[in-house]
């Protein structure tokens, strides 16, 4: 987590070299997801879900699967910490838009948090996506009905606002303690909501790996974002203070 902590850091180095790192990255892993997606739809297909339904890679997802019961006790949990989720976004979008409000310009809001926005708006695009592009069920059953579960939207959300508040944080707030306190509680929610949505069973174990491939990539996507225009506005900076 260290590269997603230090990227507002003040005084940090950056490196056009760290900056590479960041996008290969992100596609590196927004590539495997949409790999990951098609090798579910080809590999190991079997009708082993709820209703008979087909689930790629069937061997792995339902002997993973058989290790844990539905709890719908933990599934209930992991659903309530959408809450904070929603609560996290809401207090960037609020810091947004007092920042439109009193500089009286859409474009003058930091360019952190446009891009944080804009990032919500691609989660949320996927999100609708798959809605329409069904993968695989639940292994389970909800009113008797089959629901879509792929890619985990609780992972992916959940992963991506969370993490991508990290540096939020740390660039807005000014206390080192109250920093750390609120970027151990980012991490918690974010490790818990994941692990939490894996073992209470209402996923496959593929369902969780795309999430997570997806929200990951898209944050280190956010990442170099962040530097790249923060290198270009610095530079544009030091350009009018030489004039």
């Amino acid at each position: 987590m260290k590269i997603i902590s230090d990227s507002f850091e003040v005084g940090s180095v950056k490196t056009a070299g760290t900056d590479i790192d960041k996008l290969m990255t992100s596609i590196s892993l927004l590539i495997s997801f949409v790999i990951w997606t098609i090798l579910l739809k080809i590999v190991d297909v079997a009708e082993v879900g709820p209703k008979f339904s087909e689930v790629g890679f069937s061997t792995l997802n339902v002997a993973i699967d058989k290790m844990f019961e539905f709890n719908e006790t933990l599934f209930r949990i992991t659903d309530y910490l959408m809450y904070t989720v929603i609560l996290a976004a809401a207090v960037f979008g609020i810091i947004g838009l007092i920042q439109w409000i009193k500089r009286k310009s859409f474009l003058k809001v930091d360019h952190q948090i446009l891009l944080l926005g804009a990032s919500y708006i691609i989660v949320i695009a996927v999100y609708f996506l798959f809605e329409l592009i069904p993968i695989n069920y639940r292994p389970v059953l909800f009113n008797s009905e089959l629901e879509l579960s792929y890619p985990s939207s609780h992972t992916m959300t959940a992963l991506f606002v969370f993490l991508s508040a990290i540096p939020m944080v740390n660039y807005l707030v000014k206390n080192k303690t109250a920093k750390i306190i609120i970027n151990v509680v980012l991490s918690l929610f974010a490790a818990f909501t994941v692990i939490g949505r894996f073992i209470c069973g209402a996923h496959w174990f593929t369902d969780i790996i795309g999430g997570c491939l997806f929200a990951i990539g898209l944050l280190f996507l956010f990442l170099y974002f962040i530097d790249f225009i923060g290198e270009k506005k610095a530079q544009k900076q030091i350009a009018n203070e030489e004039k």
